[in-house]
């Protein structure tokens, strides 16, 4: 589980790590992140972005209202999920393996 606060008023057009954890030497970027993607939190957590499945899940809400957000993302074993403001968002079926430790990006 990776939670942060997030306020945004940015439309990024790139991944933007909140809290992660990837291998730091580029694609394909093992390990796990929440951020926010053009106007949505993504999680993604253990495999690869270049993998066929991705293992990144993107929220369907907006966030970037310039107004605080609790995003949370959730590896249970079977599913990815993406809360926003204590609401599911959206969830999925992933194959995700975590193993890396945490850093939190400023």
């Amino acid at each position: 589980t990776l939670s942060a606060w997030i306020k945004t008023s940015a439309t990024p057009s790139s991944k933007t790590g909140v809290v992660s954890r990837l291998n730091g030497a580029g694609a394909p970027y093992a390990g796990y992140e929440l951020g926010v993607f053009n106007n949505n939190p993504y999680f993604h957590a253990g495999g690869y972005y270049g993998a066929p499945d991705n293992n990144i899940l993107t929220g369907t809400n907006v966030i970037n209202d310039d107004a605080w957000h609790y995003v949370v993302g959730i590896y249970n074993g079977t599913h990815s999920l993406v809360y926003i403001d204590g609401q599911l968002d959206i969830s999925a079926i992933k194959l995700n393996l975590i193993n890396k430790a945490l850093y939190i990006t400023t």
